[in-house]
């Protein structure tokens, strides 16, 4: 092993630190992008690889990502809690009786 590594782990077990803290906390705080592109519209599993792996690129790359539209309204619609307009093809809530974007009736 590197020498600096060495001392490094020395140093961080005078405090109760041991390598498993360190892995843990890096599975841990890899979750920060994995969560953001989930929110966007992306794999939360392939984020998390890429956060545990390179965190320092991961988290700018999540942060700049562009959201996927049409997968989050699917996600939306599978729950039941929203709908696609007949009219517009915007989504709405199941329980509307009417569009909020072209006013179209809902209830036939």
């Amino acid at each position: 092993m590197d020498y600096h590594f060495t001392v490094m782990m020395y140093r961080l077990s005078q405090f109760g630190i041991s390598g498993m803290h360190l892995v843990f906390a890096l599975f841990i705080i890899a979750c920060l992008p994995g969560y953001i592109a989930h929110t966007k519209g992306h794999s939360f599993l392939k984020w998390w690889i890429y956060g545990v792996l390179l965190f320092v690129v991961a988290l700018p790359g999540s942060l700049l990502l562009q959201k996927r539209q049409r997968v989050l309204d699917e996600r939306e619609m599978s729950n039941g809690d929203y709908k696609k307009c007949a009219g517009c093809a915007e989504l709405i809530r199941s329980e509307a009786e009417f569009c909020r974007f072209c006013g179209s009736n809902q209830r036939f």
